[in-house]
């Protein structure tokens, strides 16, 4: 394989080998922006010549997403794909300018098609960011790391990695903090260390996450960043209450929230609250949970902070059903899914509809039930909410 791909004229020998760098198939013109220093009509030639020796094969089934001129995308076959960029990585020169020109063009040429899922909205930043640690540009790579993103005009701007997280996909999350873990400045490092430590929360991973924010907490203390340190803390917090370790919750809880009053953060004050609210409603003191939780939607309300507003609603929800009042229940829960849809948090979405299924059984409605059941399932799984799937189950079979 190697010889075979030495004999290519030099046009397209270079074109195969820089165009290696890219992880996915990609369109045409992300492959010929790869020889600069020919001519359109070199480039041409050469592209024609990799696709006529099957190097440039079509990929059909990905050309829903980088739809922009309706050409479909090409791709290497692994076992060539593997050869050519061993071959590229000889000069380090042309390899580091062939992954910092791929970066370029995910970030000012990709346009997504319409309607598509969310991961591949941020795609062109996500494939930026794995070309820049490739070649070890840790500067360029945090920045996309914590870029500030508004992915609808109903949420506000979230970082990266954070956006990853609200919308479920905890593994991408994972990768994205892990491969920037040991790299980073100590204020990325912290946030990969929490980004870890949401997504193994989320995935049911208690010891990893306790591992992670423990780690994050140290970080944040080191340097002195109080609004880090009683973020982790108040998340620790809610990798107790998880486990339904409720007293060591809420002293977690009450720490964090002291550190958010003494640095004047509101939207810290508001999350810790809401916080505090599930851990009473745990405890079943339904009256101080309430309170809690309606202070904390106060805070949301008047921050604008959308997510922070439906997870109160839903928790809102959680209390009413203790108390039996299933109509004001099914209004906090109605209100949360809504919310959820809006700022497409896809784990609040499995979390409403499951609530909606329990009190519709409660009530008899077994239809209702069953349909809120299996679309909290089918999100469940889409996710890999290990823990969701099993109650939505076990609900299910009892319904």
């Amino acid at each position: 394989m190697r010889v075979s791909l030495e004999r290519l004229p030099d046009d397209a020998y270079q074109l195969l080998c820089r165009s290696a760098v890219y992880r996915c198939p990609v369109p045409d013109f992300f492959w010929l922006a790869m020889l600069p220093e020919c001519s359109e009509e070199r480039q041409e030639a050469a592209l024609n010549l990799l696709k006529s020796r099957a190097f440039a094969e079509e990929d059909w089934k990905l050309n829903s997403w980088l739809g922009a001129d309706g050409k479909v995308p090409l791709r290497q076959h692994n076992l060539i794909r593997n050869v050519a960029y061993e071959l590229l990585r000889r000069d380090r020169a042309i390899w580091q300018d062939a992954e910092h020109r791929a970066a370029q063009q995910w970030l000012n040429v990709y346009e997504p098609a319409f309607d598509i899922p969310n991961l591949e909205t941020v795609r062109g930043y996500l494939e930026a960011f794995y070309h820049y640690c490739e070649v070890e540009d840790w500067d360029a790579a945090s920045e996309l790391f914590m870029k500030e993103l508004k992915p609808s005009s109903e949420s506000g701007k979230s970082k990266l990695h954070r956006l990853l997280y609200l919308w479920g996909y905890y593994q991408e999350q994972l990768k994205l903090c892990q491969r920037l873990l040991n790299q980073a400045k100590p204020e990325v490092k912290i946030a990969c260390q929490h980004g870890i430590g949401l997504a193994h929360n989320c995935l049911a991973n208690y010891h990893q996450a306790t591992t992670s924010l423990q780690e994050g907490l140290t970080i944040a203390r080191e340097i002195g960043d109080r609004r880090q340190e009683g973020a982790i803390v108040d998340r620790q917090g809610v990798t107790y209450f998880k486990q339904r370790k409720y007293q060591q919750a809420l002293d977690q809880h009450q720490q964090s929230w002291k550190i958010a009053r003494e640095i004047n953060d509101r939207e810290s004050e508001g999350c810790v609250l809401g916080n505090l609210g599930n851990v009473y409603n745990g405890l079943m003191n339904y009256p101080q949970a309430i309170e809690c939780l309606r202070q904390s939607l106060e805070i949301a309300q008047e921050t604008g902070n959308l997510e922070l507003k439906g997870i109160n609603l839903g928790n809102l929800g959680l209390v009413y059903k203790r108390l039996e009042d299933y109509p004001q229940a099914l209004e906090y829960y109605g209100q949360y899914l809504e919310i959820a849809g809006k700022i497409t948090n896809q784990e609040g979405k499995a979390d409403a509809l499951g609530n909606l299924g329990i009190v519709y059984s409660i009530l008899e409605d077994y239809s209702q039930a069953i349909d809120c059941y299996g679309k909290s399932l089918e999100i469940a799984r889409k996710l890999g909410l290990k823990v969701q799937e099993g109650r939505g189950l076990c609900n299910l079979g009892t319904t």
